[in-house]
């Protein structure tokens, strides 16, 4: 009950313009079946991942995989993107795409993206994700301190996508430099779900309330 009132606020209150909604790819029952094969095999039963979790959590794991954040990335994100500068023709470096959710929202809208990642197997994912939804995307192995390699390409937008907490603070300052330094003019640098001390709870990676009020040394 509780899920279905969350599911429901969702749709009155976080939907994305009439215009973005016109480009939403739809996936055959048959499409969705492959999909979570591919989602399963390559990502959530890997290692200790699937052990881990309880059936309901895997259950919850692969829902959200297949809809969930697919439904946040279309509402939110991309709204709020295209909102700063068409999407549309856009040329998007997005590091750390993942499992390619946030790709296919970004590609579905005309975004011509790049996305990488470190995760061979959430990549694996990614290329299969877009290929049933008939879209394009470069999908490319490589960490966010590569990113020079991409140098000659003029990105509108660069994104780092739920990453930085995931890497040292020297890497973290080595690629935003690169980052930066890549942007043409009127280029953007976005940073999408790296917990942060605007917002009073890190639902990511420490599951901390308050976590607006951490001094500096702990933050």
């Amino acid at each position: 009950m509780k899920d279905t009132i969350k599911r429901t606020a969702k749709k009155l209150f976080y939907s994305a313009p009439k215009e973005l909604r016109a480009n939403f790819m739809g996936f055959e029952d048959s499409q969705l079946t492959q999909l979570s094969k591919s989602i399963e095999s390559n990502y959530l039963d890997r290692g200790e991942t699937k052990k881990k979790l309880s059936q309901w959590e895997y259950e919850q794991a692969l829902h959200g995989q297949l809809f969930e954040r697919l439904d946040y990335n279309r509402n939110r994100i991309v709204p709020w993107l295209n909102s700063i500068k068409n999407l549309k023709g856009s040329r998007i470096l997005e590091i750390g795409c993942g499992t390619g959710i946030s790709t296919l929202a970004l590609a579905e809208q005309g975004a011509l993206v790049t996305g990488i990642d470190v995760d061979q197997g959430a990549l694996n994912v990614a290329k299969d994700r877009l290929e049933m939804a008939g879209l394009k995307a470069d999908i490319v192995f490589a960490n966010g301190s590569e990113i020079d390699k991409f140098k000659e390409q003029p990105f509108d937008f660069i994104i780092y996508y739920a990453v930085l907490e995931h890497m040292t603070v020297p890497e973290r300052i080595e690629s935003l430099s690169k980052a930066w330094a890549m942007l043409p003019e009127n280029g953007l640098l976005a940073i999408i779900e790296t917990p942060n001390r605007l917002w009073y709870y890190d639902s990511h990676t420490a599951a901390m309330p308050f976590y607006d009020w951490l001094p500096d040394e702990l933050a």
